[in-house]
């Protein structure tokens, strides 16, 4: 396209270009910024997630947990049996306990006696033995043990042990006398004993030459 300028002259605008086709119809041009921008804006279009997928999967499993599926189904504790684990005080024994306390103590009951009765109201049969050593360890359970008498029990500990360790190497000394005839202090043959431990633990048995 031309324009006449002021003097007359035909002037051709840079911007104006146009094309005529052949029927003579005047062809405006796709600039082509807008091709441009377009694909610029499909690149920056985010490109499609998994995220609706992981939920779709995620309420499927969901689904299938709700009705049973074996894949995943909440296993259930390990029970303690009938009478229920052994109660560390009176105030926390069950009703068949306190029963079982009861009928020995205060009655005098044997314990086939309270088996029988334990059974007939739990519907459980039980072992000759299990009521009466539950008995004990509930008893043990029960006890008391005073804060100040906790160093006593730890000194007679020791010294039963000691005395226990003395009265030990003294019976194995009257023993040997008794097999050979041989009399050996207590102490010769603890020490003795001591000296054949280190032999054993390093080069194997004693070996008896004869």
């Amino acid at each position: 396209m031309s324009f006449t300028s002021i003097n007359g002259d035909n002037m051709d605008l840079p911007f104006a270009k146009e094309s005529v086709n052949a029927s003579g119809t005047t062809v405006i041009p796709e600039p082509s910024t807008f091709k441009v921008k377009e694909e610029e804006d499909k690149s920056e279009l985010p490109a499609p997630t998994t995220a609706t997928t992981k939920r779709a999967r995620e309420k499927t499993q969901a689904t299938e947990d709700e009705n049973g599926s074996p894949a995943k189904k909440n296993r259930t504790g390990k029970k303690a049996g009938p009478l229920g684990p052994i109660p560390m005080s009176y105030e926390e024994a069950g009703s068949e306990d306190r029963l079982t306390i009861e009928m020995r103590e205060k009655d005098g009951k044997q314990w086939l006696d309270i088996k029988a009765a334990i059974e007939e109201i739990t519907g459980t049969k039980f072992g000759n033995t299990t009521l009466k050593g539950r008995y004990a360890r509930m008893k043990a359970n029960f006890v008391i043990f005073e804060k100040e008498h906790e160093p006593i029990l730890l000194d007679v500990k020791k010294d039963i042990e000691q005395k226990f360790e003395i009265e030990k190497w003294q019976k194995i000394a009257d023993g040997i006398e008794a097999r050979c005839g041989q009399k050996y202090p207590a102490t010769a043959i603890q020490k003795k004993y001591k000296q054949l431990s280190k032999r054993v633990n390093t080069s194997g048995p004693v070996v008896n030459d004869g």
